[in-house]
Formats: structure tokens, sequence, C-alpha cells
């Protein structure tokens, strides 16, 4: 920037050299590090000669603002004008004062409003009116409060409402929200779509309406919910709809009388028909109807008009063949005539039937249900015939449902006697078509079912158990022992013997230990279905205290190799625990062993790496009601010696001076190393300033420096570890930097006020570490030496 100088004098002195003509306004000289930021700045006044006068000029002129009710709304202007400018702000008409909402700031040409907790009634137009002696500028934005958003919630909620039959019932509801809700009315919980017929949904002043045509709706609750982004609200009434009461008869009316009536009305098929009628009086209510159906003017092939006392009706003898009825009533009573309309149909030459479907063969239980179904190509007739005789509806358990092109027979519980030949015959003008299967009914199937047995047994060990049943069913039944959830199988289980003769089965466990007892189940099924039975086998066992049939071996291992034992127990009854204890101590099982109960009386421990301390005597004790036996062995765990090891290595550190750092690492060794640690050369023991620990169960060391100093930087910290199988070191390095100091401006600068033309300098002092950056601002640009 032209006319202005840096000079950096030092590493804490700076100055600042401005051509004051060029750059009057605020300095600022900001100074900044890693470990903060501090500023200082100063105006800078210059005294003109004489300046040439000009009304005000908007520099910066005013925004539009959009914002939320009870928030705060801030306008700025940056106005030039020679002499200064008085502003005036206005909000809509009224002028706008410093009060505890209103504030008004000026620094240096730029002025500031800022307005609190605006409300939606304040939106409108801000103005900004400069003035001096010269002239007047404005500027003006738009201000929009804006509600806040809300969830819907009805202020007028709709009525319940009776009304005759046919008459129209009309709800109304409106809520407030914001944004504006939409609205979803329901029907006795039918959601209410703009396609429903006889229900019309509108919006009239901001209020929904809802208005129901009672000739198509009965009496029901009417909901309406109110849904905007924020929530819903919920309400409703009922609709009561009473019958039509009927009036007595006006007696100045006359009842409706007709004067020329329908005639009957014979067209080819697909033309339209019409039908006349004239009617006295003509103030009458009308109505249409095709085969007791009602006409609609407008339906498809549908045309109702009238003219003065004549009635006409315009049909499509295609769709409404049949018998038409004029209805005309009125408070005196009702009339009304009928006539016949024939659609002639052109004689078309028919071929016999085709089947559509082919009959196969079936097969059947007595007393299911039988179904067969053809299909022709075109209307027939049909006839069903089982072995030659003709089969009708509603007899012997048979039905036949026939359509125009479709007939289907029904056997609903087909017997013995119904198995043979069926045919079906379909017939129409062009002549007849046959088709025919066989259909066999086999005899039904029975479900199992247990007779007699079996029944529990309670014996003594070594007894033979026999369990017998009999069962029947149709056909024969499949017959499956378990004993305790677990199928029996002669291959499979010693002393198991299956047998059966026609319908009695026979389970037979010869010589039966306490293994047998238990649960014993049969089980018998077959297509019809499954039948069971649960019986109890109780062995009373021949006690005496447990008899070990393995023992216990004696091992010699090296330290960290693996464990095991295994024993083994003679007739293994239930009610026997087993207990493992090593040097009189028991063992339980944990990351390093394992106690196994394999079953069958079997049991073995391991032990995943041996230890010196666990040599000694290993015992496992068998104890039942009747006594305790017991297993011995002696054990020995030779301990290695091995060289020290460093499994974590000391990492280095980067701190602060004066900070307390620490350095750390985990040795292995046998036997247990020595520990030393090192700065340098130089050997650390524990004192005010320094704290050694070495933990030997662990092998974790590590030393605490609690006040690094800054001569201490770039040394290293070393670690030994020393024993008779030989020594390693580790090391790392410690770096101490000076403490990070936030920048401070012991100097500050002090605004001046100069004449025109003027040169002036700015100093400062800063402080600080690392040495901060110093920058220069002029009125918040950065200024650049040129």
């Amino acid at each position: 920037m032209p006319g202005i100088q840096i000079e950096t004098q030092s590493i804490t002195d700076h100055k600042l050299i401005v051509d004051s003509a060029q750059y009057s306004g605020t300095i600022l000289c900001r100074a900044e590090n890693l470990a903060g930021r501090y500023e200082t700045k100063a105006k800078l006044t210059v005294i003109p000669a004489e300046k040439k006068k000009h009304g005000p000029e908007f520099l910066e002129k005013l925004v539009d603002t959009n914002i939320m009710e009870e928030s705060n709304a801030v306008f700025e202007v940056r106005v030039e004008a020679e002499p200064a400018a008085t502003l005036k702000w206005f909000l809509g008409d009224k002028q706008l004062t410093e009060s505890e909402r209103v504030k008004i700031r000026e620094f240096d040409g730029s002025w500031k409003l800022e307005i609190n907790k605006l409300t939606v009634e304040e939106s409108g137009i801000i103005r900004c009116v400069a003035e001096n002696s010269e002239g007047t500028a404005e500027s003006s934005a738009n201000l929009t409060v804006s509600k806040k958003p809300y969830a819907p919630q009805f202020k007028d909620r709709p009525k319940n409402v009776t009304v005759e039959q046919g008459q129209e019932a009309r709800f109304e509801a409106q809520a407030i929200a914001v944004p504006e809700p939409i609205y979803q009315w329901s029907i006795g919980g039918r959601k209410i779509k703009e396609s429903m017929e006889g229900a019309k949904i509108e919006t009239i002043n901001g209020i929904s309406v809802l208005t129901i045509d009672t000739k198509i709706f009965d009496s029901s609750t009417i909901s309406v919910t109110a849904t905007n982004s924020v929530g819903v609200d919920e309400t409703g009434a009922l609709l009561t709809v009473k019958e039509k009461q009927t009036k007595e008869p006006d007696s100045t009316e006359k009842m409706p009388v007709i004067k020329k009536p329908l005639d009957d009305q014979s067209v080819k098929h697909g033309e339209m028909a019409n039908f006349d009628v004239s009617i006295e009086p003509n103030e009458v209510t009308v109505e249409w109807y095709s085969n007791g159906k009602q006409l609609i003017d407008g339906m498809p092939g549908v045309k109702i008009s009238q003219q003065n006392y004549d009635f006409k009706l315009t049909i499509d003898s295609a769709q409404y063949a049949g018998i038409i009825t004029f209805k005309a009533s009125n408070k005196a009573g009702k009339a009304e005539s009928s006539a016949n309309l024939i659609a002639i149909q052109e004689k078309v030459i028919q071929k016999p039937p085709e089947f559509l479907n082919t009959l196969n063969d079936l097969s059947a239980k007595e007393h299911d249900k039988v179904e067969v179904t053809i299909e022709t190509s075109g209307k027939a007739t049909f006839e069903w015939m089982l072995n030659d005789k003709i089969l009708q509806s509603g007899t012997e358990k048979v039905t036949i449902r026939n359509e125009e092109s479709k007939s289907i027979l029904i056997f609903e519980d087909v017997s013995l006697q119904q198995a043979g030949k069926i045919k079906v015959t379909a017939t129409n003008e062009g002549g007849q078509a046959s088709s025919s299967f066989n259909m066999t009914v086999n005899e039904k199937d029975i479900a199992p079912e247990i007779i007699s047995g079996p029944n529990s047994l309670s014996i003594k060990e070594n007894d033979a158990a026999e369990f017998r049943v009999e069962i029947t069913g149709k056909p024969k039944p499949t017959v499956k022992w378990s004993l305790n959830g677990r199928e029996l199988s002669p291959t499979a289980d010693a002393n198991i013997i299956i047998k059966s003769f026609e319908e009695v089965y026979t389970l037979k466990i010869e010589k039966a230990n306490v293994k047998h007892a238990g649960e014993i189940v049969v089980t018998a099924e077959n297509s019809a279905g499954m039948v069971g039975k649960e019986v109890v086998l109780k062995v009373e066992p021949d006690l005496m205290k447990p008899v070990f049939k393995t023992h216990l071996i004696d091992r010699i291992v090296n330290e960290g190799e693996p464990l095991r034992w295994d024993v083994a127990i003679e007739r293994p009854y239930k009610g026997i625990t087993v207990k493992w204890f090593l040097n009189g101590k028991e063992l339980t099982n944990n990351e390093n062993v394992q106690i196994i109960d394999d079953g069958e009386g079997k049991y073995h421990v391991t032990i995943n790496e041996a230890k010196p301390d666990m040599t000694g005597t290993l015992v496992v004790k068998a104890t039942n009601s009747c006594g305790t036996s017991e297993s011995h062995a002696s054990v020995e765990v030779k301990q290695l010696a091995c060289k020290p090891e460093i499994t974590r290595q000391p990492q280095d550190h980067i701190v602060e001076e004066n900070e307390t750092v620490k350095f750390s690492a985990i040795v292995t060794g046998k036997p247990t190393p020595t520990v030393s640690w090192y700065m340098d050369e130089k050997k650390l023991e524990n004192n005010n300033e320094i704290g050694v620990k070495f933990d030997e169960s662990t092998g974790k060391t590590s030393i605490k420096i609690f006040q690094a100093k800054l001569s201490d930087s770039e040394k290293k910290i070393t670690l030994k570890a020393e024993n008779t199988q030989g020594q390693v070191e580790a090391s790392a390095m410690l770096t101490v930097n000076k403490k990070s100091e936030p920048p401070s401006i012991v100097s500050e600068m002090k605004s001046r006020q100069v004449n025109e033309g003027e040169t002036v300098s700015f100093s400062v002092k800063v402080t600080g570490y690392p040495p901060p950056e110093v920058a220069w601002f002029h009125n918040g640009k950065p200024i650049i030496p040129g």
C-alpha cells in the first residue's frame, strides 16, 4: 500500500509509519502465536485544511431481513457526508430512539441499529434518513418477522349434527397453526377422498367444511385431524340420521295422475329405446327404475328429460332390458307406471359346446369332500351321471352348482358306494359334448389309539424291565420307544430288545442299571395321526463308595508346558461329587485351569501353563453317600532361566518445561532381572525430583521426572535390565520445549490527531513465546507494505 512503511526493529519492537492524508481511520495491530492472540487499536484523525462540502451518500445500504418472532434484528449502514450527517431511524412511520429494546451505535462513519425481541406486528419497512446542511439521503429495507412454527390446535371444533335421512349434514372445523395445517376428515374411521360419493370437503374463509349426503351415509362418528410439520391435533363429532317422517298430505295439493302410461318396447339388442309418460300435476318428484334399480341421468346409456307434463326416458336396451318403472310423488300421494323393454337377439347358429378343461381320474378317502369343475367355451346346460345314474343336487350329500359356462359337482361326504365312472354332458342349441373320469373311494385312515399299557416300573439294578402296549390304527402305525428323550434301537443300545406281534408291542431292557432310569415314552404314528404315552422306570442302585478304575499318574514338566490328568470311576451313579486339590488347595475353573466332567464316570483336569509353585501333590476325591475315595500323584515343575527381554519399549516424549513426564516399559526374564534407568550416562535414583518404580510380579517399570528442565532436552533416557542369563537395554528421547506464552503488547498504541499532510508513526512492544507474528490493519483490511 503506498504511503505506508512497516518496520521490525527487534523481535519485540514493531513500528508502522503512515501518510495521514491517505489513511485516516482505525489502525489495528495484531500479535498471534500458537498460544493465543492479542490486539490493540488506535484512531487516526486527520484535520483537513478545508474539505469540500457535500450531501450525505450511503456507501453501504440497508438490506432486507427475515427473522423469527422474539429474535433480534441488526441493520447497518455506512454514510459519507461533509459536514458529518445526523441519522434518524424509522420503523414504518414511527421514529426509533434508544431504549431497552433499541440500540443505535456509530463508529467512524458506520451506523448500526439493533432491535431486540421483535413481534410479528412489527414487520414493515426500516428506513434510515441521513441529513446535513447540504442535503438529505435515505435507504430502506423490508423487515419481515415470521411467526414461530407450532403444532395445530383446534379453535373451532365440529358440533354434533342430527338430520332427517336425505338432508345434508354440515360439519365445520378450524385449527390455528404455523405453518398452515392440512385437514383430513373421516367417516366411521374411513378417510374421505375427493372421489368419495356423498361427501364433499371445501375450505371457506380458512374454515374446513365437510358436507355429507345422508341418502348415502347413515349415523356415524365424524373425525378430523389437522397436521403440519410440527405436529397433529384431532377432534370429532357425531352424525345422527333419523328416518324421514311422513307429513299429512296438503288438502290443497292434488295427487299425481298418469294421463299417458308407459308402453312396452321391443328393439334390437343394443339399440336405444324411448319411453314417454304424461302426468298431472307436473310439480312432482320423478324417479325412473330398471328392474328395481334407480336410473340417474348421465349414467352410461341413460338420458332423462322433461317438458311441462311430459317425461321421457331414452335407454340402452343392451344394458337395461327388463321392467322399466316410472314413479311420481308429491305430498298428496304417489303414482307409477311400468312397461317391458325387450331386447331382441339376432339368431346365431351355435356350435356344440367344447370343454375347456379335461377330467382326470381321482382317488379319495371316504368322508372326504370331493369337488370337480368342468368349463365350456359358451353357454350350456349340464347333466352329471354316476355309473349311468343321473345325479340330483341335494340328494345323497351331492351338490351341483351350474353357471352359464361352468358346472361344479361336489360330494360333501363321499362314501364307498359313490365310487365308479362319473360322466358329464354339456348341451346347447348346437349339440352336446361329454367327458368322463373314474373315481376311486378308499376306506378312511384311523389314527393310532393305545388300548392298554405301558405301565411304570420300579426294579433293582441288574433286573430286567419289560414294557407292553397294545395299539390299534389303520394303516398299521410306526411305533417308537425312547428313554429320557433319546430313541432306543436294538442295534445301537446294548441290553435292549424291541418286538411286536399284531397289535402288541414290547420293550425289554435286560440287566438294567441306573443309566436306564428315567422317562420311557412310546409313540405310534400313521397318516391319520399320532399318539404317545409316558411312563417312569425307577432303578434302585446297589450303592457303595466310589472306586477309581483309572488313577492319577506322577508328572514332571518344564515351566510353561501344559498338564492333564484323567480318572475314571466304576459304576458312576448319580450323587457322586468329584473335587481336585493341588498342594491342599481346591482347584476351580479359571483362565489357566479347566475341570471337565466327561460323563459316564470319566473326569479330567487341564492346566494350560505349569508354574514352579505348582510343584507338590495333586489329589482327586470322589464322594457319595457311602464314603470318599482318593487318587494321588506327584507334580514337579522345573523352572527355566531366560535372558531379560523388554516386551514394551519406552517411547519418546516431547513436553514443555516444568511439566511432569513419565517413561514406562515392561521387562521379563528369569531369574527376575535388576532394572536401572539412565539419563545419558547418569543413573537416575529415587529423590524429590525423580521417581523410579519396578513391579517384579508384573515386570512393569517406570521413571517419572516431576519438573522437566530445558537443560534436559535432547537427552537419551535408557532402561537397562540384567540377570544371570544376560543384559538388555532400550532408549527413548526426551525433548523439553520452552513453555508457550500468549502474545501481549506491553506498550499499546494511542489514538492520534494530526494535520492533513503530516506523517505519523505507531509503535508497539510485543512479548510471547513462540515469538508472535505481527500484522497491521487499516479500517479492518490488512496492510501490505508497498
